[in-house]
């Protein structure tokens, strides 16, 4: 059994704690080309699991930019919880964040890892 990535979503209202800006461009722009060889395995792990072409260029693009925000290809649980909390803290529609947490969820899971991430607040 692979490593298991456990988090907790806070159940009422928003935190109090101050935003920290993230050094990541949400732009739909290039992603770094030192993760491009994982992108094409996560690419290729998405397209044998029968995933449609525009749910992998979603998936694609949202791991980029988690990976781009975490600094490696094996991001660590605690890089998770950063991230996570991060598109938490953007305001983010409840779609988009559960976008992102599924395509990172899939990530994992080609990395032989599970992960839990709970529920999304329903303020979102």
């Amino acid at each position: 059994m692979g490593d298991r990535i456990l988090f907790h979503a806070p159940l009422q209202g928003r935190s109090t704690m101050p935003k920290k800006r993230l050094n990541v461009s949400w732009a739909g722009e290039a992603i770094c080309e030192d993760f491009e060889p994982a992108l094409r395995r996560y690419r290729r792990y998405l397209e044998d699991n029968g995933l449609q072409r525009s749910t992998i260029e979603m998936y694609v693009f949202r791991v980029g930019k988690y990976l781009e925000f975490a600094k490696t290809e094996i991001p660590s649980s605690e890089d998770f919880e950063m991230f996570r909390d991060a598109i938490l803290e953007k305001d983010l529609s409840r779609s988009t964040i559960n976008n992102y947490l599924f395509s990172i969820k899939k990530y994992h899971e080609m990395l032989g890892k599970t992960i839990d991430f709970g529920s999304v607040p329903r303020f979102l």
